[in-house]
């Protein structure tokens, strides 16, 4: 299933472009650094996994369309420090 998301991540990229009233940052976890593991809390959360509320809930809407799905998934992947 990790393996399905990850291309289906990849695959996705040049389908979605950053929206309009998207928030500043894509740090999700405000670590100073935008990588893999603010995807991975996004994916956590698409998944089921991690229950969040309050400001992580909403910034795991990282595009700023008012919900969490793939898109923000590849919104962060296309602002991730190499």
């Amino acid at each position: 299933m990790r393996l399905f998301l990850f291309f289906l991540m990849v695959a996705a990229c040049p389908l979605f472009s950053p929206c309009a009233g998207a928030q500043s940052s894509a740090d999700i976890n405000e670590d100073g650094v935008v990588n893999l593991s603010d995807v991975g809390i996004i994916v956590n959360r698409l998944l089921g996994r991690d229950a969040f509320s309050g400001t992580l809930l909403s910034r795991t809407d990282a595009n700023g369309d008012g919900r969490v799905d793939i898109a923000d998934v590849v919104w962060v992947l296309r602002r991730r420090s190499m």
